[in-house]
């Protein structure tokens, strides 16, 4: 299991990806003495921890067009995962035809031109119906496609459940929306939610839920801090890009991360 990816003397960080997380760590390290370990985005080594548990989250509408928008730069892990062939792995393992064959196969070039100048909404939810198909899922995460939870849940849902999920197994082997929410409930790990919309707000509360006294100087750095975002990508509107069904899919699929922290479209 990857190793968490900032811990400080009272809290632990969960970092998801495309939720302000690099500045909110940068922030910790800094200003609370947090050790930052690699990778980014590692589950939490022990469920148990009696240290206050963080997680950053975003809107599920917004948090797509940023993901999208950021490939469009030639940036991130899924951008390089879905346009890009990995010969080296496929080698590796002949003589076995079978990974060989599958990697010539895939159809990266379809990924790519769903890839475009981020200010294109119909590449944007071209690629977006690609993301949410289940057959599409195992171009570009094998865990999840190989899991029930793809018909069930959007992209952003897995990986929020694989950071704040205590039983992950379990949830991937979830049935239904409602069976998904039940299990995440069940043994949900974080204490404090840092909602990336209210990063400073947010931010200065969850540490002082960990103990940490906040006075004035501080939440001033804090703030300023807070201002000033890393690995940002460069996009319209995020409503600017959503027709009906593609607003539609989103809320259908990622109900579980718009229901519990209220977010709705537009908002």
């Amino acid at each position: 299991m990857s190793p968490v990816p900032v811990e400080c003397e009272k809290l632990v960080y969960l970092e998801l990806q495309k939720t302000a997380c690099t500045t909110i760590g940068a922030i910790l390290c800094d200003l609370f003495a947090g050790e930052q370990v690699r990778p980014k985005h590692g589950r939490l080594p022990d469920p148990t921890t009696s240290k206050c548990v963080v997680g950053s989250v975003r809107n599920p509408w917004d948090y797509y067009v940023s993901l999208w928008a950021f490939g469009c730069q030639g940036r991130g892990e899924l951008h390089q995962l879905l346009t890009e062939r990995h010969w080296k792995g496929a080698l590796g393992r002949l003589p076995a035809p079978g990974p060989l064959l599958g990697e010539l196969s895939r159809p990266v070039a379809s990924w790519r031109r769903s890839y475009a100048p981020p200010h294109a909404p119909e590449q944007f939810r071209s690629w977006l119906d690609r993301i949410h198909a289940p057959a599409h899922a195992c171009e570009f995460d094998t865990v999840y496609s190989e899991s029930r939870l793809r018909f069930v849940a959007g992209y952003a849902s897995y990986r929020y459940c694989r950071l704040y999920a205590s039983d992950f197994a379990e949830v991937l082997d979830s049935q239904t929306m409602s069976d998904l929410v039940s299990r995440v409930e069940a043994g949900y790990l974080p204490r404090v939610m840092i909602r990336m919309e209210h990063l400073a707000d947010d931010l200065i509360a969850a540490v002082r839920v960990a103990g940490y006294v906040v006075d004035d100087t501080l939440e001033e750095v804090i703030r300023e801090r807070a201002g000033t975002r890393s690995n940002t990508s460069s996009h319209m509107p995020y409503t600017d890009y959503y027709d009906d069904a593609c607003r539609e899919l989103v809320s259908r699929r990622d109900s579980l991360i718009i229901s519990r922290h209220g977010y709705s479209f537009g908002s």
